[in-house]
């Protein structure tokens, strides 16, 4: 029998044509994110009713069908004379969202996606049946609700098939994924999963649902008492939604909020003895996200494919072990991938305010993140390089012929006006400014100002703007001891390099020079003074110049990968160890000799 198909609100074909390209925007994960809010709020709508109502939610492969994703709900349920008109019209509700869900975004995500169909079964307490309908893409190229033997768009449910947790109420509603085919496996992450989801490659494997529920939502509703994901059809294969403030909450040993700039920031410091990379329920991994309405919009932690950007907020040695959440203020959301926002003010984008959230944070961060980055500090840091020097002959190869903007207008450098800087973030002891006065300059803002080489203002009308413009193009070097693997880590905004002295690369090139053994750790010093110049020197004549490039582009040719490209001249660097190897023995003997003449009484 040819299967009809019900016509959507609208132009049918318009709609179809509509959701598709609307689908291809989105991201993989947002149909999970809809038919979770779908099913929260329909507890919420619930217990406004029922004060002593508890709200359940499963997540599960279908019992009848095991490799077809279910979610079920005893909420409120969908009445029998209102749920197509519900599913096949163009952004319906019952009513407003607690969310901001108006209807549109479940069609979109769900039908584009599993042509095959998805099934909705509810229930409404006090009516006689329940209803079933089957929203798919007919044979006649758009979407609708399927037909049933009768031309109906809607077929009856006996109570009898209540699923076990709507019958104790008598209401509720579940929802099947139905795919593109029979064989299709919806309980799986969709293909491009890694690629285009919240948590990207961080946490792909069976359980990559409940990870993304515990933290795409924040908190869950006190409306839902309970909230299961399970993963496998195994015994004991299933665990609660928590939310992510409840996992951050329990895993970490401190934390609070403070007050940004049309933001309120939320801070934790993980436990040192939790491993965060071995959860499978949850990221508790150190990162920068984004809040907004309870959920979180956008996360960025270390993993395949992303890296986490707390370095840049001044936390190069605690970016594993803090947590930062900013949720933006009298924001709103401007599109159905529910990660752009955009301030009603001005109507900018929040991603324009970042540099001025990272400074704000940076001056005022919290006395434990502050204590625990300087505790670290000290612990991996082997030694700092001196490039004083360096620095004097820089600032006079580029004193002739380079000007930048300060509060004045196009300043040409001179003694006067012209200091380089060993990174734009003020050391933590300093006392923060507190009097109405312009500062100094001496710690200027890295966020400030269109080139990241002006680590200052133009004006100086408030208390946070510098009064003169500093070249902050000398990179502040560090060395540390990490894994062999790890080489060099270049903090472009905060202008840090880490220099790692344990890794492989040092030990290959060393033999490669014979060096005796007596001679090497003198010979890993020198090398590694012969390392860090040359990457230092490069990335201070690069910045020096008044490139035309953005900042992103910037970014891009000091990245890690470019830099370490730098000390693949193997016979270059050997060369200049070999030179500085005799100048510092000639030397050394040179001393003993003029010692032990002296220490003879020969004159």
């Amino acid at each position: 029998m040819k299967v009809r198909t019900g016509k959507m609100g609208m132009n049918h074909k318009r709609v179809a044509d509509l959701y598709e390209q609307q689908a291809q925007e989105l991201p993989s994960d947002q149909i999970y994110r809809e038919l979770m809010v779908n099913a929260m709020e329909a507890c919420i709508r619930q217990k406004k009713l029922t004060p002593d109502y508890e709200g359940v939610i499963r997540v599960e492969p279908k019992p009848e069908t095991p490799n077809k994703f279910t979610i079920t709900d005893n909420g409120i349920g969908m009445s029998k004379s209102k749920i197509v008109s519900l599913l096949k019209n163009f952004g319906e509700t019952e009513e407003q969202s607690e969310f901001g869900n108006y209807g549109h975004g479940t069609k979109v995500t769900a039908m584009c996606t599993n042509p095959k169909g998805v099934i909705y079964e509810s229930y409404r307490k006090g009516e006689d049946v329940g209803s079933a309908v089957v929203m798919h893409k007919g044979i006649e190229g758009y979407y609708g609700p399927m037909m049933n033997q009768d031309s109906n768009e809607r077929t009856d449910l006996d109570l009898k098939r209540q699923p076990p947790i709507i019958k104790k109420y008598g209401h509720g509603t579940s929802v099947t994924l139905m795919g593109k085919s029979d064989e299709d496996d919806t309980t799986k992450a969709p293909v491009n999963y890694k690629q285009n989801s919240l948590l990207g490659s961080g946490r792909v494997g069976e359980r990559f649902l409940l990870s993304f529920a515990n933290t795409k939502f924040f908190t869950i509703p006190d409306a839902v008492k309970k909230f299961i994901v399970v993963w496998s059809d195994q015994a004991g294969a299933s665990s609660s939604v928590k939310g992510h403030k409840y996992y951050l909450d329990k895993h970490s040993q401190e934390s609070g909020t403070m007050d940004l700039t049309n933001a309120k920031l939320w801070w934790w410091i993980r436990d040192e003895n939790f491993n965060s990379n071995k959860s499978t329920h949850h990221v508790t991994n150190g990162q920068l996200s984004y809040l907004n309405n309870n959920e979180i919009m956008s996360i960025k932690y270390n993993c395949a494919g992303r890296k986490n950007p707390l370095r840049s907020w001044g936390l190069p040695f605690s970016d594993n072990r803090v947590i930062l959440i900013i949720e933006p203020k009298n924001f709103h959301m401007t599109s159905m991938t529910r990660n752009s926002l955009k301030c009603m003010k001005t109507n900018l984008d929040y991603k324009h305010f970042e540099p001025t959230w990272r400074d704000e944070f940076i001056e005022n961060m919290p006395k434990p993140i502050m204590e625990l980055e300087q505790k670290l500090e000290k612990e991996k840091v082997k030694a700092t390089v001196d490039l004083s020097l360096l620095e004097k002959q820089i600032a006079k190869d580029l004193r002739n012929s380079l000007a930048f903007p300060s509060h004045k207008g196009l300043e040409t450098v001179d003694d006067s006006n012209f200091t380089l800087r060993g990174g734009a973030y003020p050391n933590r002891s300093h006392e923060t400014n507190t009097t109405d006065e312009p500062s100094s300059g001496n710690y200027p803002g890295v966020g400030f100002g269109d080139n990241l080489i002006n680590a200052a203002l133009k004006n100086t009308v408030s208390k946070r703007k510098a009064e003169k413009s500093f070249m902050n193009i000398m990179p502040r070097v560090l060395k540390v001891e990490e894994n062999k693997k790890v080489y060099i880590k270049y903090d472009e905004p905060q202008n840090l390099l880490r220099f790692n002295t344990e890794m492989d690369l040092i030990e290959e090139y060393l033999d490669s020079a014979k060096v005796l053994p007596l001679q090497r750790p003198t010979a890993k010093n020198l090398l590694c003074e012969i390392m860090t110049t040359k990457i230092a020197t490069s990335i201070a004549y690069f910045r020096g110049r008044q490139w035309d490039l953005s900042e992103d582009e910037k970014a891009g040719v000091l990245n890690e990968e470019n830099l370490i490209t730098l000390l693949l001249d193997k016979p270059g660097l050997l060369k200049d160890l070999k030179k500085m190897l005799e100048t510092t023995y000639r030397k050394s003997l040179a001393a003993k000799e003029k010692e032990d003449t002296l220490e003879l009484g020969i004159q």
